[in-house]
């Protein structure tokens, strides 16, 4: 929980297919914690992921939150799945008028042999309040499979 995220949203879900749907939700509420202060940083803002420095916990309004996911078999023994959040909080200053907060995961999968299968994903963020630059990071992995 350094940092740790809880998110509660009220909206409408638009489902046209099996394998992809998109929810709107008007107002969202979040909660960041970072309840280990030993990873605290003097920051020149002094926060720790939004959270000011001596508190464990802010909270966040939005004015809307959007969610698309998708997960379809877009090949034989291929899947591919991705999933973006949009989070625009309240929060002004100077700069714009509404903070938005991104994040797109995405993963493909591949069955290769009878036990094998491969996965390559990576993970796109942009939150300013802890870096105000996207941030990435990818993995490939390699997994066996059997079924007992």
């Amino acid at each position: 929980m350094a940092p740790g995220y809880l998110t509660e949203a009220i909206g409408i879900q638009y489902n046209p297919v099996p394998y992809f749907y998109v929810t709107f939700s008007p107002g969202a509420l979040r909660q960041t914690f970072v309840l280990d202060t030993d990873v605290y940083v003097n920051t020149p803002d002094q926060t720790n992921y939004g959270v000011p420095v001596g508190k464990k916990i802010r909270n966040e309004v939005a004015l809307a939150q959007l969610i698309a996911n998708f997960d379809n078999n877009i090949a034989e023994n291929i899947n591919l799945k991705w999933r973006y959040q949009l989070f625009a909080s309240t929060k002004k200053d100077r700069k714009s008028s509404f903070h938005t907060d991104h994040r797109l995961d995405a993963s493909i999968t591949a069955k290769i042999h009878k036990y094998f299968n491969v996965n390559l994903s990576a993970i796109m963020l942009y939150d300013d309040d802890q870096i105000a630059r996207i941030q990435w990071a990818q993995a490939l992995s390699v997994g066996f499979l059997y079924t007992f």
